[in-house]
């Protein structure tokens, strides 16, 4: 297969004219196969992302139909990790994809993010979000944060590995606070999808010269309204995570 001919399209932006060839030098890490991290890790394969590692521990449930667009009646049951590297290989053969059906941790975090230069938290629940972020953050390793819920929805790019980013705008923890609470609530699958889209072409423009401006910011997605609005963030001398008061390992 001619390659030039699959990314033509995409080469058409002059921002995105290498792109493919950027991404295929790197790897990602991705947490989450679900109704974002799905079709988020669809997206970029597609655009060119071959070397990705993606770690979910759950399996397919009926109720996750209406949303994680990757999967089907037939796959009920099966771990999710696997029809969704058989999904992306079959988008792309040449895809390298490393599955790790397990929880990340602090003893498995080194291995999983091995060669990876970002991670992106497409995770459901605020435990395993605070977890990424101080892991990240004590390894110097760039996250990117998204989560939907009923009809708001947030997306942030934390660039830890530079510290002049760390000193002014903090981390997630900052935003959120160590003992964030999220009750579950509803979700729609065209709005799950679309906050994916972003975050996909968010982890896209990490890769190009495009990012600069996005820096610092934290991005509000509101459904209702049908629209998105931008906040500076700030880091907060408090958090235990990155702050003034920041527990010793």
């Amino acid at each position: 297969m001619n390659n030039t001919n699959r990314y033509a399209r995409q080469q058409m932006i002059p921002e995105y004219q290498d792109l493919d060839k950027k991404l295929e030098q790197n790897r990602i890490a991705i947490v989450g196969s679900g109704g974002l991290g799905g079709l988020c890790t669809y997206l970029l394969v597609g655009a060119g992302a071959l070397n990705i590692n993606i770690a979910d521990y759950d399996t397919i449930d009926e109720t996750n139909l209406h949303r994680q667009i990757l999967y089907r009646e037939k796959d009920i049951g099966e771990n999710k990790i696997n029809c969704c590297k058989r999904e992306l290989i079959e988008l792309d053969k040449r895809a390298n994809i490393k599955t790790f059906a397990e929880k990340i941790t602090e003893e498995n975090f080194q291995e999983f993010t091995k060669d990876c230069r970002l991670v992106l938290d497409l995770s459901d629940n605020i435990e395993t979000r605070l977890a990424l972020n101080r892991l990240c953050f004590a390894n110097r390793i760039d996250l990117i944060h998204a989560s939907v819920t009923a009809e708001t929805a947030l997306l942030a790019y934390f660039k830890f590995s530079d510290s002049k980013f760390i000193e002014e705008y903090g981390c997630y923890e900052c935003l959120a606070g160590e003992n964030a609470a999220i009750a579950k609530k509803g979700i729609t699958g065209p709005f799950a999808s679309a906050v994916s889209a972003f975050a996909a072409n968010l982890t896209m423009q990490v890769f190009t010269d495009r990012i600069t401006e996005k820096l610092g910011k934290i991005y509000l997605f509101d459904l209702n309204r049908f629209s998105i609005k931008s906040f500076s963030l700030k880091k907060s001398p408090l958090c235990k995570c990155c702050g003034d008061t920041k527990e010793v390992a």
